[in-house]
């Protein structure tokens, strides 16, 4: 700091009075403790807070892609069979018109195989509306307009790929490196440092403060002034900490605890979705397995019989 002091308000020279001196000085405060560590210790973990809660925002957008595909997928897929089995459909349904035609079948028979037909139709037509619903949605995610599906630059994903087969412990563990939750980790971080330096806020501060000071003027001898030199230390006690240092460390232990809480309810909130798309996943393969084991086995019977039936019918006379 530069200042002037010690000037006469009336005639003002720095030479009229022999007080009258520049001076020129450097106060240094030293915080309690280690409080000016752990604040910047807690503005570290805010700032790693905020990258990590970035990089969450980031896995969330590419969970949601993610799943908009598939569910794109999923309807790709299902028109796809639909009009496969229109196809087969209509090619029994000419058989069977063919016969009735021949005095071979009956009427009804021919009607139902026609309403299944237009059953499917309707199917299709809603299939096709979700797939175009679930492709517009998409959009929500990117930047560009979309191209159409076969483009190069899409994954070539099918429904029939595995996600892996990772152990439950593992998939637990990865909850815990989930950047959410690391999000809230460094929170919890940032409030625990702010608690400790509302600790050391009850040690006592230090300032250091040294002075220089010219003075111009002479003396009544003629003589120049003597330049003067100081130097100050002070000390700042908490004395009557109940009206500051106690509120703030009480507010930090709270801010800290509500953290916590916070960091707490979203694992619990992971672990119950995973616990939830785990057993969907089981589910599932319980089915895919009843599927391919029984239903089909039965299905391939099923059309084997019909199909001698209907050779046995139209080889009558």
């Amino acid at each position: 700091e530069l200042c002037i002091m010690s000037i006469p308000m009336v005639g003002v020279s720095r030479d009229v009075e022999p007080m009258s001196e520049i001076g020129l000085g450097r106060t240094q405060r030293f915080p309690a403790g280690r409080s000016r560590s752990s604040e910047g210790d807690a503005i570290a973990a805010e700032s790693a807070r905020e990258a990590l809660e970035a990089a969450a925002r980031r896995a969330f957008a590419r969970r949601e892609l993610r799943l908009g595909w598939v569910e794109w997928l999923y309807w790709r897929d299902s028109v796809a069979l639909l009009k496969e089995r229109r196809s087969l459909l209509s090619g029994f349904l000419a058989a069977r018109e063919a016969a009735y035609a021949g005095a071979a079948g009956s009427r009804a028979e021919t009607l139902a195989l026609a309403l299944d037909g237009e059953r499917l139709g309707t199917e299709i037509t809603m299939a096709e509306g979700e797939a175009r619903g679930e492709w517009g949605r998409l959009g929500r995610w990117l930047p560009e307009p979309l191209q159409p599906a076969d483009d190069p630059e899409w994954p070539q994903w099918s429904l029939r790929q595995s996600g892996g087969d990772a152990p439950v412990e593992e998939l637990v563990q990865r909850l815990v490196a989930h950047p959410g939750i690391r999000a809230l980790e460094a929170r919890v971080d940032a409030r625990e440092f702010e608690r400790e330096a509302a600790l050391e806020a009850y040690k006592p501060a230090w300032g250091l403060s040294l002075a220089y000071g010219a003075r111009p003027g002479e003396t009544r001898d003629g003589m120049p002034m003597d330049d003067l030199y100081s130097a100050s230390v002070s000390v700042e006690l908490p004395l009557f900490p109940t009206d500051r240092q106690d509120r703030r460390l009480a507010a930090a232990r709270e801010q800290r605890e509500a953290a916590r809480a916070d960091r707490d309810a979203a694992l619990r909130r992971l672990r119950a979705e995973l616990d939830r798309e785990l057993a969907l996943s089981a589910q599932l393969e319980e089915r895919l397995r009843r599927y391919e084991s029984q239903l089909l086995p039965l299905a391939r019977e099923e059309l084997v019989g019909a199909e001698a039936a209907y050779a046995s019918a139209a080889a009558e006379p």
